[in-house]
């Protein structure tokens, strides 16, 4: 009992004020938990549980959410087989990742969203990362930099739609734009600096404002953190658009040098991104008349394609109108 009494008292107290307004109205939470649950837990991935993540699973165990569902003790514990299950012949066949070792044990599912996408927590990292696990692309991507931040994050996605008694609030003129950017401001007000967070804004930007408002949203972006070069690519990808080559030409240069890191399944920019940056590199540097550097940047865009695979970038229509911009 000392145990949990500990962990009910270094629990954050916002993030409790927040759950106890919402409860019972698009959240709810599930009976609490004991210590041997996360023991158990704890012993099933291999490493220790963040004490942020440890605290809040002991005091509600799981939760549903309008739109996500945050696993319990339990639930979390069996989602972890089926994900290592998934991962195996991922990461065997992963051009970056060495022979015969298995898929990380660090990586907890720890809740699904109304997207129907895991979210993972990276016990690897000292306050847990909360990961996306983008199914189709068989890559996972930094959405949160703690437990804490995801959740109260949501809550605060709830308000944008309904108040806490959980009614949904009146649509307004002009909601259907303005809406989704307020959820993604939500987010960026715990994480600022969040680089997953900053390209969505960014994509509503590109939609919605002057160009010039678009590409500097891109330029923030690229800026924040964990640096992931996807966001670098759309960045260059909207100073083509603009114009701007010489600032296409500089940032495509640091997309391409981005490394894999010892995740290689981990905010990476390989498969059809890097072959296309190096291939739009290339055009860039033709088109300033710099054919040598040109020359080296497609060699390295077939040792992608070689190593990656092709993903049929070329004949994606986006691309086609890039390559259209850099010759204009």
């Amino acid at each position: 009992m000392a145990l949990y009494h500990r962990a009910m008292v270094s629990s954050s107290h916002r993030l409790q004020h927040e759950l106890s307004r919402w409860k019972g109205a698009r959240v709810t939470p599930q009976a609490t938990t004991v210590v041997a649950s996360c023991d158990a837990l704890e012993q099933t991935c291999g490493y220790g549980l963040p004490t942020s993540y440890r605290d809040i699973i002991c005091d509600i165990n799981g939760a549903v959410f309008a739109n996500l569902q945050l696993y319990s003790a339990e639930e979390a514990r069996a989602q972890w087989h089926v994900l290592q299950d998934t991962l195996t012949p991922i990461y065997e066949g992963d051009p970056d990742w060495p022979d015969g070792r298995c898929p990380p044990h660090c990586l907890l599912p720890i809740g699904v969203g109304m997207d129907d996408q895991m979210r993972v927590l990276d016990t690897s990292v000292s306050d847990g990362e909360i990961l996306l696990w983008q199914r189709n692309e068989e890559e996972f991507v930094t959405v949160h930099s703690t437990v804490e931040s995801w959740l109260m994050t949501e809550i605060h996605q709830l308000s944008v739609h309904y108040d806490p008694s959980g009614r949904p609030k009146p649509l307004r003129g002009g909601d259907t734009i303005e809406k989704p950017r307020q959820v993604i401001e939500a987010h960026l007000d715990h994480e600022p600096f969040n680089a997953y967070a900053n390209l969505l804004l960014a994509h509503w930007h590109a939609s919605h404002s002057p160009p010039e408002e678009a590409l500097f949203a891109y330029r923030r972006a690229a800026a924040c953190q964990p640096v992931w070069g996807v966001a670098l690519y759309h960045y260059a990808r909207w100073a083509i658009v603009l114009g701007r080559h010489d600032e296409a030409r500089s940032v495509l240069r640091r997309c391409v040098a981005t490394s894999v890191g010892d995740n290689p399944r981990k905010n990476s920019c390989r498969f059809g991104y890097r072959p296309a940056a190096q291939h739009l590199l290339a055009d860039l540097y033709d088109q300033a008349g710099q054919h040598r550097k040109a020359l080296e940047q497609r060699r390295a865009c077939q040792e992608s394609v070689q190593r990656y695979g092709h993903c049929g970038y070329e004949e994606a229509e986006d691309f086609q109108s890039l390559q259209a911009a850099i010759q204009a």
